[in-house]
């Protein structure tokens, strides 16, 4: 949802969302990489006490629910200090802290940055916080440590810095997964969608889990559905599996391919990634709440698609009207000059 003085984009050009009368034609981005217009739907005005995000960019700002989809990017230059939720299924959960990546000549940070997440066997994380400073990064690891009652871990050595007997006898007494949960919860985010998912798994929830890659304007003729399952998959050198395809398909419309999912795919096996090209560079989809500063969000310009990176993400308290609607066929919307997802989702 949206507070009422954000700024969407429609065929007449920017609206104030508190003055929208539920009629007009909004534009999104669609295939095959421009704005296209579509009628306004499920318009809802609703007055809400809760938690708003006010995000601030380079180039605009916005205010919105902690739940609604962002399509979002990390930065090539990791210079910050990452408290970091790690999770292993099946094993327990605990804390620890990415330390900054330089921006690379060759090659992606991130990347890198995952690389040494699989090496240290971490099947997923949470950004829990960013912080510029070592010292307050230690400290607030430490506070939420207690607070939670999670173990620490080096993650460069990750699950493989703490002998395996005592890793078991650790996570068998005490119930760190429950313990993460309560985390989540208190940061806005859901219990089986992480920041990232490597994919190491254990030969038993290798055999069940199906993985979908949602890519959407994937395709010239539109989104583009991938279908994976690790059950023929072998491991590669650092223990992540290479998954195999097992279908392909292309969906013209938002909807449609949002009915396929729900049509084909349920369960608590089914994880599904949801990512979206815009001008070449890949964004993933997560609610607002997963936002965190140095992240880049797809801006748009002039009609054209560019990146700004985001500064600064404050909470308010909202005790206004805030506004909820969609574009029907359209997976986004343009709010204050960002693409965000449109609603209804899947994940």
């Amino acid at each position: 949802m949206f507070a009422r003085n954000s700024s969407v984009l429609t065929s007449n050009g920017l609206t104030e969302v508190g003055k929208l009368s539920g009629n007009e034609e909004l534009l999104g981005w669609d295939v095959p990489g421009c704005l296209r217009a579509a009628n306004l739907k499920d318009f809802l005005v609703a007055r809400d006490s809760g938690e708003l995000l006010a995000i601030t960019t380079k180039d605009t700002s916005l205010s919105l629910t902690a739940d609604h989809p962002l399509f979002m990017a990390h930065s090539n230059d990791l210079p910050f200090f990452d408290i970091l939720l790690v999770e292993r299924e099946n094993i327990g959960a605990a804390l620890g802290i990415a330390r900054p990546f330089p921006a690379m000549k060759n090659g992606s940070s991130y990347a890198y940055r995952v690389q040494k997440l699989e090496q240290a066997e971490c099947e997923r994380y949470w950004l829990v916080e960013r912080h510029n400073k070592k010292r307050e990064a230690g400290y607030r690891l430490q506070l939420l440590a207690c607070r939670y009652g999670l173990p620490i871990i080096e993650l460069s050595a990750g699950w493989q810095g703490v002998d395996r007997r005592d890793l078991e006898r650790l996570f068998a007494e005490e119930r760190t997964l429950d313990r993460a949960n309560k985390l989540k919860g208190d940061f806005n985010f859901k219990e089986d969608k992480a920041h990232l998912t490597v994919r190491l798994l254990d030969e038993v929830s290798r055999l069940r889990r199906i993985f979908i890659d949602l890519q959407l304007y994937g395709s010239a003729e539109g989104h583009l559905l991938t279908v994976h399952s690790l059950s023929e998959a072998h491991p590669n050198q650092r223990g992540a599996m290479t998954p195999i395809v097992e279908q392909t398909v292309v969906r013209q419309s938002f909807l449609e391919a949002i009915e396929y999912l729900k049509t084909h795919f349920t369960g608590e096996h089914v994880d599904i990634q949801v990512r979206a090209l815009f001008n070449s560079r890949s964004y993933s989809l997560f609610p607002a709440a997963y936002l965190r500063a140095g992240m880049e969000l797809p801006f748009i310009n002039g009609g054209r698609s560019q990146t700004t990176v985001t500064t600064t993400i404050e909470p308010s308290q909202s005790n206004t009207l805030l506004y909820r609607f969609n574009a029907g066929e359209l997976a986004s919307l343009i709010i204050g000059g960002i693409v965000v997802g449109s609603s209804p989702w899947p994940t």
